[in-house]
């Protein structure tokens, strides 16, 4: 993929090759591609039905993630009233702003972890091997 605009150098990264993609994944990527700034955000129902994926939200939440983690794709998401669902990054702003979100639900989650093991932040982090976070499947891409 050459990128011709800043919405490209956004929302997908460089040298990003969409043949890499799952079925479901192209699928959703291809939605997305359509979705482009918070304005017009996509809830997980629609997303599914416009990308033609049967199935619950939760399908959709795993391969946003995966869409994220995999393939560095931009995919923001935005909670607010009226407007919530998923979208493309369409600035500098909103990459920002989506992705300070994700730092603080993964922060969030983390602190939960440490006080069910009643340990401190620091003490939990401390004890964290990231190449069990890169290969664990242990549902996080459903909090994304």
């Amino acid at each position: 993929m050459i990128q011709s605009s800043l919405f490209d150098t956004l929302a997908v990264p460089f040298g990003f090759q969409s043949d890499g993609l799952s079925p479901m994944e192209r699928k959703v990527f291809d939605v997305l591609l359509r979705h482009r700034g918070k304005g017009s955000a996509l809830d997980g129902k629609q997303l599914a039905s416009q990308a033609e994926i049967d199935g619950s939200t939760r399908i959709i939440r795993r391969v946003v993630g995966a869409l994220r983690r995999k393939h560095g794709v931009a995919v923001c998401s935005s909670l607010c009233r009226g407007n919530s669902g998923y979208y493309l990054a369409d600035s500098a702003e909103e990459l920002e702003e989506a992705a300070a979100w994700l730092v603080r639900l993964g922060l969030k989650i983390l602190s939960a972890a440490a006080r069910m093991k009643k340990k401190t932040m620091a003490e939990f982090m401390g004890q964290l091997r990231f190449d069990e976070l890169e290969t664990s499947d242990g549902g996080g891409e459903d909090a994304e």
